[in-house]
């Protein structure tokens, strides 16, 4: 049994999950890119969190976010659960795609360890000597998006689910720069979100501004 973990709403949060054996599971390609965004954004809207700057490498994956509702659990458990079942059918693969270990999520405390880490997600294939400049790497890569102002979008697997899937069709992720994300919206409900009703919501946002809008 996992030990408890506090879980304080309005809290930044680094996201982090490598594949089963570190395995090539998340290697680039158009499709792999589109799943993995389709898992996180849906997952992101169900529950409320504001991603801020995703990156998928070929074993691993990070996720600076915002968690304003207190649903990080619930959002984890999402978008792993459904990107792994996703990609595995994708794959041909029937055993666990994630490393046994929980996934690695770290509270980040203050302006300066939320930009650090930032950095530290952006620059990942700069420091592991694939690429030069880090708008380069073409896995899942936020940082572009975020730098432009522009939105991530996704569309609905089609290997996985049906025509007849109450999922969206078409997902997008709007870029939030870090001061904005005390902003978000609650999470949907099943009169507005296509998907399963969200969860009832149990906490308020964090009234005071978040840590890097000091």
């Amino acid at each position: 049994m996992s030990l408890p973990r506090p879980i304080y709403p309005g809290s930044f949060y680094l996201l982090s999950r490598r594949c089963v054996q570190r395995m090539f599971l998340l290697r680039p390609d158009a499709v792999t890119n589109n799943n993995l965004a389709y898992c996180l954004i849906e997952a992101a809207r169900r529950f409320g969190i504001v991603v801020i700057l995703p990156l998928a490498m070929s074993n691993h994956q990070h996720t600076v976010l915002y968690d304003p509702w207190g649903n990080i659990v619930a959002f984890m458990e999402r978008f792993h659960g459904m990107f792994a079942r996703v990609q595995n059918a994708r794959l041909g693969r029937w055993e666990n795609l994630w490393a046994a270990e929980p996934p690695s999520l770290v509270r980040l405390e203050g302006r300066d360890d939320v930009l650090d880490r930032l950095v530290y997600v952006a620059t990942n294939p700069v420091a592991a000597g694939l690429v030069e400049r880090s708008h380069q790497w073409p896995g899942v890569n936020g940082l572009p998006a975020l730098l432009a102002g522009r939105a991530m979008v996704a569309r609905r697997p089609e290997h996985f689910f049906g025509p007849d899937s109450a999922l969206p069709e078409v997902v997008s992720l709007e870029p939030y720069h870090p001061a904005r994300a005390s902003s978000a919206t609650p999470p949907p409900s099943s009169a507005s979100y296509a998907s399963a009703s969200a969860p009832p919501r149990t906490a308020s946002p964090a009234s005071a501004p978040p840590p890097v809008s000091r």
